[in-house]
């Protein structure tokens, strides 16, 4: 579908409904439209739309094309004016309004568009190869078609502008049909035109197939000039036909009753009908009454054709002819016979025999009376198939019968007259009584059954329900007037157009109570199902505490609470219920509770009323994410890095040691949020717990964690503001990939000693080897930042980042510790040769930071390394995209990747030095790979060393070789 950008008009439009979806929290209404007019049109054409809701819409579309401009000329969003636009294409154009959930159903209009119109055809009808006059405007062009529906027709002439002659092909189809004149793209409206029909011959009939039939049967009629309308077969005398199927040369019809032997006719439209010659109708038979009887039983027969009848047999004997027979009847006594059951009955006539037809021959019923032996159930309910067993269950007028007058729905009778299948009527009483069979012959004895009505309730149309709200119970019930429905003791009135077979509806009364529903009525009373009764709006009348902090239990007082059912919501987070009654809550504050201090706790029942809320002070406890050192002995220092440690009240060792800050036994140091303290002199060696106590709201909370206390010499991480320093790491090691990112990064120093923070910053100094000379490093002074780490435990790291004196380093990035150790492992491959200056300086190497507490491992590679190169051999007359593999040249997930740097092509290796940058855009850049462009003409041939160079440092990667041809 074609879109334009949305008019202002439109925008404002969506906009009204946004506001008005937020301003009543629920979804706009959706656009109704009703009608479109005018429906016909060319380009630029005004067109209104009737509906409802109609400023609710986001766009109007016209056969794909977004409509710029929409006015409305009421208020009441139920009329709008557009213009059709100019570019929507001609012909037919769906146009419908999108809204949030979806689109309005499609109205069509006909766009005419700019081209050739029609205003008259003449004439307006005729048979096919008439010529008519097409006249109307912008007719005239060399790639003109005129059509008559999906047909051309032919020898069209242009006669002027406003006129063309066209001829209808024979081929045209009779009826009303539409004429288009289509020239290039644009088809013109279309204007009615009839097809008459050419005159019809006479239908001839040539024969009929078969010359013997009965009424009902099939018969065949064979011929020329038959039409697929406006025919009609005729059966002597003047009888008509019911056609099966019909074409030009064949028709099947069935024998109509009441027919006779003779002629049939064909009538179309033409003048003349189609005669062929007499067919001969045979007898048939279609009834008996009785449709059983004995020996000499007077027997009425029904069917057709009867006239000339000869004789009557049953089972090929002569039967006594009663009366003379008339076309349709004829009544006979049935002769002496010696056999029972069903016989054939023929009857002959002059024209020929009857079809054949069973009669039922019965005896005198001295030991056909009926017996019932058992019935499949003894208990039934409407509805309920039973199967009642006996002997002499004759099929003919039969019936079942409960207590005397009810009268079940016979299904079926077994043929061997032993089984009668029956279904239980709804009109039957729920009693204790009996059932017989009657037949013809006799009435049976009677067996025992129950009908069984009692109402069953399936469930409730809501558990809950409020005072005066409707609620629906579903399940079986037979009585439709007689119920008395309870809600625990107190009755509840229903009308009769309340009780349906499978609801019952009801109004929950004042003063209902929650408890069990039982409906009773003259068959007895239904089971029970409970209904709670919730009352309008909960109230909080107090809580447990006025504060807490998340996982606390809370105990809430107050009324109209339902139990299981109602929900408390804490800062709007809902809160786990731990046991629940009318009366009180008990609920666990949850975890999401963002806010620290006063927030709002609110009862919602299942109905979503909800309490005014009641206030409660959130709480934060301290935190403590990491402490150092590791581990110590007793009296050594312990510092405890944090959160809210302001709110510490005394901290406990094991279970009966305690420092408390009131005795200034430990001191909170608010600008590093720490706390310094000694380890109590009498811990034993080994794990003990540390738990910090803090006694908001008067009540106490600990957080607690183990901690290891070992033997030997004291390790003093030096609490306090005057003994902890922290400096910016000066001229990072390696360029520009960790320089970028300088400023974030910060330099923690243990156990200082005497020098100040200005000795350390020069030491530092000692790993920049930025410079162009090698003056302030030498071989093996980098390394000197790296040996075994003996302050920390020897299962945290196995190397660390020293200075020469051999003091520990913690380098801190965004509030996270590291320790850094270089990677002996890490493979440079193809270390640089030809530069002249150190040569450790150009060596790619890679040092691993690992956090002091939990976290992901850092990695730092100085300054890159490259695996692989895409172009081996290069064509230096032609540009060639060249991707390096390698690391790590750019990664946002990684900090101390910043790409400031230029692939080097070095040159050849004998003869004279030639050597090239190329840049590489930003956008070319990832992790692993480099991506450029080497223009043609750069290199000669010969062969080149490709490296990798930091820019802002001078410094190189190692080097892969390629050729130039």
């Amino acid at each position: 579908m074609q879109r334009s950008s949305q008019h202002p008009t439109i925008l404002i439009l969506g906009l009204f409904s946004f506001i008005l979806m937020l301003s009543g929290c629920k979804k706009p209404p959706i656009p109704e439209v009703y009608f479109m007019t005018p429906d016909i049109g060319k380009i630029g054409t005004t067109v209104r739309i009737d509906g409802k809701y109609l400023t609710y819409f986001q766009e109007l579309v016209v056969g794909g094309v977004e409509v710029d401009e929409v006015l409305f000329d009421t208020i009441e969003n139920e009329k709008l004016v557009f213009r059709i636009p100019a570019d929507v294409p001609p012909g037919f154009a769906e146009v419908f309004l999108v809204h949030d959930r979806g689109e309005t159903e499609p109205f069509l209009f006909e766009n005419l568009g700019n081209g050739p119109q029609i205003k008259a055809i003449l004439p307006e009808s005729g048979m096919p190869g008439t010529t008519v006059e097409i006249i109307g405007s912008a007719l005239s062009n060399t790639e003109v078609a005129v059509n008559l529906g999906a047909l051309l027709l032919e020898e069209i002439v242009l006669v002027s502008d406003t006129l063309i002659n066209a001829r209808i092909p024979e081929a045209a189809p009779t009826g009303l049909d539409f004429i288009t004149v289509t020239i290039g793209n644009c088809t013109s409206n279309r204007k009615a035109f009839t097809v008459t029909a050419p005159a019809v011959p006479t239908p001839i009939i040539t024969s009929v197939d078969p010359m013997f039939a009965r009424v009902g049967d099939t018969i065949c009629i064979n011929g020329q000039n038959f039409l697929p309308d406006n025919t009609m077969v005729t059966f002597e005398p003047s009888t008509p036909a019911s056609i099966l199927s019909l074409d030009s040369t064949a028709i099947k019809v069935i024998v109509p009753p009441r027919s006779k032997s003779g002629p049939i006719t064909v009538q179309t439209t033409a003048v003349d009908a189609g005669f062929s010659e007499a067919i001969t109708l045979l007898p048939k038979i279609t009834d008996f009454n009785p449709k059983s009887g004995a020996t000499d039983t007077i027997v009425n027969i029904m069917g057709w054709n009867f006239e000339n009848l000869s004789q009557v047999t049953f089972d090929n004997l002569p039967a006594l002819l009663i009366n003379t027979a008339t076309d349709t009847t004829v009544t006979v006594q049935v002769p002496p016979l010696d056999v029972f059951g069903l016989i054939p009955v023929l009857l002959e006539t002059a024209n020929g025999t009857s079809n054949e037809v069973e009669f039922l021959v019965t005896d005198t019923c001295g030991t056909l009376q009926p017996t019932l032996t058992s019935i499949n159930q003894n208990t039934a309910q409407p509805g309920d198939t039973l199967i009642v067993s006996g002997t002499n269950l004759l099929p003919e007028d039969t019936k079942i019968q409960f207590a005397n007058s009810t009268e079940f729905d016979i299904l079926s009778i077994s043929s061997d007259s032993t089984q009668i299948e029956a279904i239980v009527p709804v009109t039957v009483d729920c009693i204790m009584g009996s059932i017989q069979v009657t037949t013809r012959c006799d009435t049976s004895n009677t067996l025992p059954l129950t009908i069984d009505k009692t109402p069953v309730i399936d469930s409730l149309s809501t558990a809950m329900a409020q005072v005066g709200q409707s609620v629906s119970i579903f399940g079986t019930f037979w009585d439709i007037t007689n119920y008395e429905l309870k809600l625990g003791d107190q009755s509840i009135t229903l009308a009769a157009n309340d009780i349906l077979p499978n609801r019952i509806n009801f109004s929950v009364p004042e003063g209902a109570e929650s408890g069990a529903l039982v409906l009773s009525g003259s068959c007895g009373s239904s089971n029970s199902i409970n209904l709670t009764i919730v009352a309008s709006t909960p109230v909080i009348n107090s809580l447990s505490q006025s504060c807490a902090v998340v996982g606390d239990q809370l105990t809430i007082l107050g009324q109209n609470f339902v139990p299981g059912e109602s929900q408390v919501f804490i800062d709007g987070q809902s809160a786990p219920i731990i046991s629940s009654t009318e009366a009180e809550l008990v609920v666990t504050v949850p975890a999401g509770i963002n806010v620290v201090g006063n927030t709002s706790v609110e009862v919602v029942n299942p109905m979503d009323n909800r309490s005014s809320p009641a206030n409660l002070t959130i709480i934060q406890l301290p935190a403590i994410p990491s402490f150092l050192p590791q581990r110590n002995p007793a009296k050594g220092v312990l510092i405890l890095k944090g959160e809210d440690l302001d709110l510490v009240d005394r901290i406990r060792f094991g279970t009966d040691i305690y420092l408390t800050q009131a005795a200034n036994q430990f001191i909170w140091l608010p600008a590093f949020n720490e706390i310094g303290l000694n380890l109590p002199e009498e811990l034993s060696l080994g794990t003990t717990q540390i738990c910090l106590e803090s006694s908001p709201c008067e009540k106490t909370y600990e957080i607690c964690f183990d901690y290891e206390i070992i033997d030997g010499e004291v390790r003093n991480p030096g609490p306090g503001a005057g003994r902890t320093t922290t400096i910016l790491l000066p001229n990072p090691p390696f360029g520009s990939s960790l320089g970028s990112i300088s400023n974030n990064w910060s330099l923690t120093v243990l156990n200082p000693g005497a020098e100040s923070p200005e000795v350390l910053t020069s030491r530092l100094n000692l790993i920049d080897l930025s410079g162009a000379d090698c003056s302030t490093a030498t071989d093996g002074q980098l390394f000197d930042f790296f040996a075994l780490d003996d302050n920390f435990p020897p299962d945290t790291l196995a190397q660390g980042l020293y200075s020469l004196t051999g003091e520990s380093i913690v380098l801190n990035y965004q509030g996270k510790e590291y320790i850094g150790r270089q990677d002996n492992s890490f493979n440079a491959n193809n270390p640089l040769n030809f530069d002249d200056r150190c040569e450790n300086n150009h060596l790619p190497f890679r040092i691993i930071f690992t956090p002091l507490e939990s976290g992901d491992q850092l990695e730092m590679i100085f300054p890159y390394v490259i695996t692989d190169i895409s172009v081996h051999t290069i064509d230096s007359d032609a540009p060639t995209d060249i991707t390096l593999t390698g690391r790590v040249f750019d990664n946002p997930s990684t900090p101390f990747s910043d790409f400031q740097g230029t692939v080097v092509f070095r040159g050849p290796l004998e003869g004279q030095a030639q050597a090239i940058g190329v840049s590489v855009n930003e956008q070319n850049i990832t992790a692993t790979t480099l991506t450029f462009t080497l223009p043609a003409g750069r290199l000669s041939p010969g062969t080149y060393e490709v490296s990798v160079r930091e820019d802002n440092q001078s410094t190189y990667s190692n080097v892969l070789s390629v050729e130039v041809n």
